[in-house]
């Protein structure tokens, strides 16, 4: 017999990040001359701790991004801004 598997979200964190992407996609839509690339990414800090996730998401984000300029980052929630400020340099270079 297999597992019974459930995916659980928590409404208001999904909620917040969600209302803040649509109105942050919308001004710079409507905002800025050309065309707009969105990245969305989760970091999923509050549920997987500690440095060697850290660590290995840093790797992971800077590989994966290795060779795309970005010019804006938005960070919903404090232990992710906290997160990205730290990295962005080693991660985004050139990003303010």
């Amino acid at each position: 017999m297999q597992p019974f598997r459930s995916w659980l979200w928590n409404r208001e964190i999904t909620g917040h990040f969600f209302w803040i992407s649509c109105h942050v996609a919308q001004v710079l839509t409507t905002n800025l001359p050309s065309h707009v690339v969105f990245y969305w990414e989760n970091l999923d800090l509050a549920r997987f701790e500690g440095t060697s996730y850290r660590a290995d998401l840093e790797d992971w984000l800077r590989n994966k991004y290795q060779g795309h300029k970005m010019d804006a980052i938005v960070a919903s929630g404090e232990t992710s801004i906290d997160y990205v400020l730290k990295v962005r340099r080693n991660v985004w270079p050139g990003c303010r």
